[in-house]
């Protein structure tokens, strides 16, 4: 669900307050985004497949991407890195 919108924030606030979640993915997102509900990340990656008519109408896309992070005791993210599959690091 998007969290961007007023019904999209109600239902992010009720899954937080069912499931006490510290942090959440979202995948097959149109474009990479960090997100927050109450301080809690969520995590919001893009398709790893070429934008289709309906994003490019939108102009609203981003690089196939994904992210890996850390988590310790005391932070859910101690360091953060997108993954760029169409930029691989030489």
């Amino acid at each position: 669900e998007h969290i961007g919108t007023s019904s999209g924030k109600k239902r992010w606030y009720n899954w937080l307050d069912k499931h006490k979640f510290d942090i959440a993915y979202r995948g097959h997102y149109h474009q990479f985004q960090v997100d927050s509900i109450a301080c809690n990340k969520v995590l919001m990656s893009g398709a790893i497949v070429p934008p289709s008519d309906f994003e490019e109408s939108l102009a609203v896309w981003s690089e196939p991407a994904a992210t890996v992070h850390g988590v310790s005791d005391e932070r859910t993210i101690t360091w953060f890195y997108p993954i760029d599959f169409d930029n691989p690091p030489v």
